[in-house]
């Protein structure tokens, strides 16, 4: 429903349609809201760059859903960052309805076409082979995991990487 019966407040989170939303007071372009997705770290920030302090105050909103620890907004005079701590792996879907822009958390397929997992292999103290030149066979997988990475995200599809840096490989928490 669009219904704004049960919002109050410039921003809140909507329970019964499982939402974040605040309103927009006109400067806010939705496709320049800037998305992280911290899998890794199970958190996914929002970045709106600019002073939003009148719509925003920093505030920990409890969210205790299947998906959702809590919502937290740290709004300055340069930036608010909206992070969404997460139980799994979650991305968002962006809406606009009425004055107000909706953020509902929702598993990678709801919004990705196709879900990829790109293993660059070896990392951190497994150099894998190493050519005569010193080359690590590491750092060309990542390399061509990188962009391998950035083509197919122009493709809407969601890439997940079992390592983004020189490190040992994590647990993944893919669902």
């Amino acid at each position: 429903s669009n219904s704004n019966s049960s919002l109050s407040g410039n921003c809140g989170y909507d329970a019964e349609n499982a939402r974040f939303y605040f309103k927009n007071n006109g400067s806010i372009n939705i496709k320049n809201i800037i998305e992280s997705d911290n899998y890794n770290d199970l958190n996914y920030k929002l970045t709106l760059n600019g002073d939003y302090t009148s719509i925003f105050s920093n505030t920990t909103y409890p969210v205790n859903s299947s998906y959702i620890n809590n919502i937290v907004v740290n709004s300055t005079a340069t930036s608010t960052v909206i992070t969404f701590s997460e139980k799994k792996i979650m991305t968002v879907l962006m809406s606009e309805a009425d004055g107000y822009i909706y953020i509902k958390p929702v598993l990678p397929k709801e919004r990705y076409s196709k879900i990829i997992v790109l293993d660059a292999g070896h990392g951190g103290t497994d150099s894998g082979k190493v050519g005569i030149n010193g080359v690590k066979e590491k750092d060309i997988n990542l390399t061509i995991t990188n962009s391998v990475k950035k083509i197919l995200e122009k493709e809407n599809i969601q890439v997940i990487m079992t390592r983004e840096t020189d490190e040992q490989l994590a647990q993944s928490k893919v669902e």
